[in-house]
Order: C-alpha cells, then sequence, then structure tokens
C-alpha cells in the first residue's frame, strides 16, 4: 500500500475505480465535496459509474437536481472515521446521513474475505488519503427515506417509471 498524497477527492480519481458518476454527484452538493476535502477522517463507500449506469441516466441527472436528496444519498455513503478493509468487522455503523449502513465481513467459498455494506459488495479495497479511505462499491446505496421518491424506488429495482412532461405517472 502507497501513502496516501491527497484528500478523499483527490483519492476518488482513481482510474481504475471509475468513479466519475460519484465525481460528478459530489460536483453537484459543494457541502458535500469541501467535507471530503477537509474535514474527517472519514470512509467514504463510493459507488461506481457501472453502479450509476443501473439506475438510469434520467434518475441520475434528477438527482443533481434535487440537491436535498443528493446530499442525503451522498452522505449516506460515508462513516466517521478510518477503517481500511482489514479493519472493518461485522457492525452496524451510522452514516453521515444518520442511518446506520450494515457492514458485513464474510469468507468466501474461495478462501478469500468479501465486505458488504448493505447489499454492495467492496470491489476495491482502501484507497488511501489523508484524511480518510475510499471503498469502491458496485452498488449505489439509499437511505429509508430516499428509496420512497418513485424514480429512485423504481431505479433500485431495476424498473421504468416514466414521467409525463406534466407531472402524470405513466409505464
Amino acid at each position: 500500500m502507497f501513502p496516501p498524497n491527497g484528500n478523499l477527492v483527490e483519492a476518488l480519481f482513481t482510474p481504475d475505480a471509475r468513479l466519475m458518476y460519484f465525481l460528478t454527484a459530489l460536483k453537484h452538493s459543494r457541502t458535500m465535496t469541501s467535507r471530503l476535502m477537509y474535514d474527517g477522517p472519514f470512509t467514504v463507500f463510493a459507488p461506481t459509474d457501472q453502479a450509476f449506469m443501473k439506475l438510469g441516466r434520467m434518475t441520475f441527472y434528477q438527482l443533481l437536481y434535487r440537491p436535498k436528496l443528493l446530499e442525503q444519498i451522498l452522505s449516506y455513503h460515508i462513516i466517521r472515521g478510518t477503517y481500511f478493509n482489514v479493519g472493518l468487522d461485522t457492525a452496524n455503523k451510522k452514516s453521515l446521513q444518520g442511518q446506520l449502513l450494515s457492514v458485513a465481513v464474510r469468507q468466501e467459498r474461495e478462501g478469500g474475505w468479501q465486505t458488504r455494506v448493505n447489499d454492495a459488495k467492496v470491489t476495491v479495497p482502501d484507497l488511501a488519503a489523508l484524511n480518510g479511505v475510499v471503498h469502491v462499491i458496485d452498488k449505489v446505496l439509499f437511505p429509508a427515506e430516499a428509496a420512497r421518491i418513485p424514480p429512485l424506488a423504481a431505479a433500485r429495482y431495476n424498473t421504468a417509471v416514466v414521467y409525463h412532461p406534466y407531472g402524470k405517472k405513466r409505464g
């Protein structure tokens, strides 16, 4: 492992992790960006671009223009403290959003260890930063309130909800 050379936002610019959607969401939430740059220590569970694509492009763009909801979802991916993969244990951790994240560490059949956060797998662990650590995950996590919003509820279960331009729900 290499010594960290930047803050958490800089750690997200890892080419092999593919986190541009998460970075774009952070850019639209100036509060979260500044927290990850200057505060901490934090552990960030950052969904891949592929995880965001599963939501659908329109759902993602709707999130960008709902700042309160976006901040809730982003802060649900962050916990206080620096927890490297080896230091994570099976427990509930309180997110910055206020709800608990279920962290589970299990031994796989192949003999290795797999870390999960709610129902997301950690695919790239331990991107170290001066003010914390980033773990890349394969799904976008939703707090309970956000999961009740129609486009997000549909995206969470990979079903389509189409909105009529005048507010009527179709499909």
